[in-house]
């Protein structure tokens, strides 16, 4: 199967060596940091769902991603008293092209 999707670009993991973080303190250069968890990123969108009525939060920077969710799982209504799930979505600001927000029969 093949995806018709536009791959998206990674976000560059390479490690700084003890001494490149050496000689750019010495030059007093900054230093960007990866951010795979997404520890420094800013989610300013955010919604609460109840797929089959555990509570989900979601934030994200992309109103797409909320209009997912909420195709999928705003028929269902909160039944447990339980800590949220939560999830965080980034979507990258040179991404142009969405599926179209929903889930088929899969929700």
């Amino acid at each position: 199967m093949t995806s018709t999707l536009n791959a998206l670009p990674v976000q560059s993991m390479r490690m700084l060596t003890v001494e490149e973080l050496r000689q750019a303190w010495a030059r007093s250069e900054p230093v960007e940091m990866a951010d795979p968890y997404l520890a420094l990123t800013e989610l300013d969108l955010h919604g609460t769902f109840y797929p089959l009525g555990f509570p989900v939060e979601i934030s994200t920077n992309s109103s797409k991603v909320l209009e997912a969710a909420a195709k999928c799982w705003s028929s269902f209504h909160k039944l447990f008293d339980l800590e949220p799930i939560r999830l965080m979505k980034e979507v990258p600001a040179n991404a142009l092209r969405f599926p179209s927000p929903g889930c088929g029969n899969s929700c």
